[in-house]
């Protein structure tokens, strides 16, 4: 029966996987890679703990002149403030701009490096300027102090205007807040810092992924089987529509014909799932590595639901591995279909014509998913889980996810298999009694006949 399928099967998915599709391939890929990537970096970044540190201002002496308020506040309190860089520097105050350049130029004189800061009234609005010695420091590294002054503003701003020493202390003394439960408070473990916020993100971040996995699964195979669902009826129906099915039946069974071109075009669409989903999953595993070595003081909800996966249930092994073959499964039953619309067309216009037999189950299903609930966090109804068409597109990120249990997906897993496994028996079948058919198009309720009888297309003709 199935004569010579090695040869056919080699030779279609040679031609299927072309220059173009390797391309796609890869792009597609290291996109998938790199968008997890940056979101885990971005939000690593934007949520770590960790203070930077300014970089100096070069500075040993800075010359204060304020016009703003008394000129004798102690701006070396400053130093106080424990920021690298910024807790050994001399600060001394001028009565007013002549005296601090003289100084200013007295310094090119010795190994000490200076520079003025100046605060003035302008329009009513308290500004800061900065003078620095010519070609011995260098304005770049002297700006690097408006940084220090942008984090400890309010400090400048009450020394400028002259607020006395036990005020400025009270003000550079920085208050913390933070939020507990009753028993946290008893153990001085804040919400922030404990288990129980991590859970809360981790759950959050669940709810999210029941909605953007069967999103994802959806959309995937959607795109998938449009693209090659016409590829498959195409060649299917290729030697019919050359005329060539005389000469390649004399070594090839019609059976191992038809299964070889389906089973190649399908394989080249199944790797991309697997090179796809292979990429993002590889995105996250690298950006979980990077978070923690740049910021392993980030805590955010991505981190908090990696970690809290096992405790979850949620990409158990078993789980992952019935999901990964109903997506697969779940591509072939759609592509089935597909072999059906070219198993009964014998010219490329019918097999396009006949193209509805995959598009319109698909169609359903995904306004069935769509606004039938099946992106309600999790939420699908029960029969859009085991309804083969609906369940091909969203439950493999159900029972990844743990929403539906392992014998729950594997028996959606069952009913998906029986049918993609009884269209294509039949996708075969016809096309056998089909093969040499060269009359007019046949209608739908021949072909069931001919279906159920087993009686071919030639013996219906005569």
């Amino acid at each position: 029966m199935f004569k010579n399928f090695g040869n056919v099967f080699r030779f279609s998915f040679k031609n299927a996987v072309t220059r173009g599709y390797k391309i796609l391939t890869v792009l597609i890929a290291l996109l998938c890679v790199t968008v997890p990537v940056l979101v885990m970096f971005f939000s690593a970044r934007s949520k770590d703990k960790g203070e930077k540190n300014i970089d100096s201002c070069g500075a040993d002496v800075i010359y204060v002149v304020n016009d703003l308020g008394k000129n004798d506040a102690d701006f070396n309190t400053l130093n106080q403030m424990g920021e690298k860089n910024y807790t050994n520097i001399k600060y001394v105050n001028c009565a007013n701009t002549d005296e601090a350049l003289a100084k200013l130029e007295a310094d090119k004189n010795n190994m000490e490096l200076s520079f003025i800061l100046g605060f003035e009234d302008k329009n009513g609005s308290a500004c800061a300027y900065i003078v620095v010695p010519d070609k011995r420091l260098p304005e770049g590294q002297a700006r690097n102090f408006y940084d220090f002054m942008d984090k400890y503003q309010s400090y400048f701003m009450v020394l400028a205007a002259g607020l006395d020493e036990e005020g400025l202390r009270q003000v550079i003394t920085q208050s913390e807040y933070q939020t507990y439960h009753e028993t946290g408070f008893m153990s001085n473990t804040a919400i922030e810092d404990s288990e129980e916020n991590n859970d809360v993100m981790a759950s959050n971040m669940l709810s999210t992924f029941k909605s953007i996995m069967p999103l994802f699964t959806l959309m995937l195979l959607y795109f998938l089987i449009l693209a090659y669902g016409n590829s498959i009826t195409q060649n299917i129906v290729m030697e019919k529509s050359s005329k060539l099915m005389d000469t390649m039946l004399v070594s090839v069974r019609p059976e191992a014909l038809c299964m070889g071109k389906f089973l190649a075009v399908a394989l080249a669409g199944i790797i991309q799932i697997f090179v796809w989903i292979g990429s993002i999953v590889l995105g996250f595993v690298i950006g979980n590595i990077i978070c923690n070595k740049f910021y392993p003081d980030a805590n955010f909800a991505l981190i908090a639901f990696f970690k809290a996966m096992t405790k979850m249930g949620v990409f158990k092994l078993p789980n992952v591995a019935i999901a990964v073959l109903m997506l697969v499964v779940g591509f072939l039953l759609f592509a089935s279909l597909a072999v059906v619309a070219g198993a009964i067309s014998k010219t490329r216009e019918e097999a396009a014509g006949a193209s509805f037999l995959f598009v319109l189950p698909l169609l359903v299903a995904y306004f069935a998913v769509m606004f039938g609930g099946g992106l309600e966090s999790g939420g699908a109804p029960t029969w859009m889980l085991y309804v083969p068409f609906t369940a091909a597109l969203i439950t493999p990120a159900y029972v990844s996810l743990g929403v539906i249990s392992f014998a729950e997906g594997l028996a959606s897993y069952s009913i998906m298999f029986v049918c993609m496994l009884l269209f294509v028996i039949a996708a075969g079948r016809l096309y056998k009694m089909m093969s040499l058919y060269k009359g007019n198009q046949l209608k739908f309720g021949k072909v069931m006949k001919m279906l159920f009888t087993g009686e071919s297309a030639m013996a219906e003709k005569k």
